[in-house]
């Protein structure tokens, strides 16, 4: 019963916390994605709102990848986006810009739909969710000479998060965090 106690704790905790981060994103951006041109995007350290719609751009032929080990499916894809131009010489922008996508699951075909789009709508999520060290140096081979430790994350098809779904989050946290309070201190056993 001690264990279910502090299972209680840690889920509520983890609750609050992710209505934290998911309250970082709502503070910053907008219901309503603003269109952006890649090169704007990618030449701003400061982004005013992280709910966009990216234009102007071209993926880069390669990407990192994440796979589940037992069976090999890609669960997850960094894209760097590089600026349109001229194929024989690939620009990339101030700070580069990678897309993520989440969800793969090992569904190929989500993957190559994305690959297929001009314009790309999601939420910029750098400041919950950088490249690690691992993602950091498998990119460094697809775009040399890139400063990665500011490079702009954005969470292609990423829902934008709503006042609703914050609340939840953290009132159900809160919840489940006196649900162990009343528990460990004041139930009697």
């Amino acid at each position: 019963m001690a264990n279910l106690r502090f299972v209680l704790l840690l889920l509520g905790v983890m609750l609050c916390f992710n209505s934290w981060r998911e309250f970082s994103l709502y503070s910053t951006g907008t219901s309503e994605p603003e269109t952006v041109q890649l090169e704007a995007l990618g030449s701003n350290e400061d982004i005013s709102n992280i709910h966009l719609t990216v234009t102007d751009f071209i993926f880069a032929d390669e990407y990192v990848f994440e796979e589940e080990e037992d069976t090999g499916k890609v669960t997850r894809a960094w894209i760097p986006l590089l600026l349109e131009g001229d194929m024989q010489e690939l620009k990339q922008p101030k700070y580069p810009v990678v897309a993520r996508v989440s969800g793969l699951k090992g569904n190929e075909q989500k993957l190559q739909s994305v690959f297929q789009r001009h314009q790309l709508t999601g939420v910029v999520v750098s400041n919950i969710a950088g490249l690690k060290s691992d993602e950091k140096q498998l990119m460094s081979t697809i775009v040399p000479g890139s400063d990665l430790s500011k490079a702009v994350i954005f969470d292609v098809d990423r829902s934008f998060p709503t006042a609703g779904s914050i609340a939840g989050f953290f009132f159900g946290g809160l919840a489940l965090v006196g649900v162990f309070v009343w528990w460990q201190f004041f139930s009697g056993r």
